[in-house]
């Protein structure tokens, strides 16, 4: 991931009796629902969280956790490089990256 873009992180919780109460977002040890200085939007419909970041910068890279009321937290590490152009398309020819046209999204699940 790369300044400057979107990133959206899903939480799926799978064969629970019914959904949760809560989820909460965690960036290491902070959670961020409801970030102070940030654009932070989470959108839980059932058994699915949806965390959204605009605009990501070096200082988001890290451990995103969500923690659902009634199951055990999932985790993913995001690095979020500050590239510049011409390194960019150098790192696209020797290591086969995804196109720009791939979506800024980061998948995940097992809460």
């Amino acid at each position: 991931m790369t300044v400057g873009s979107s990133l959206r992180l899903v939480c799926v919780l799978r064969d629970n009796t019914q959904p949760p109460t809560y989820v909460f977002w965690y960036h290491d040890q902070h959670m961020i629902n409801y970030h102070a200085t940030r654009e932070v939007r989470v959108e839980n419909n059932g058994g699915l969280s949806v965390l959204f970041l605009s605009n990501v910068r070096p200082a988001d890279s890290g451990n995103y956790s969500c923690a659902p009321s009634n199951a055990r937290p999932a985790h993913i590490y995001i690095h979020v490089l500050k590239v510049t152009r011409q390194g960019c398309m150098n790192i696209r020819n020797r290591c086969r990256l995804p196109s720009r046209e791939s979506p800024p999204t980061e998948f995940f699940d097992g809460c």
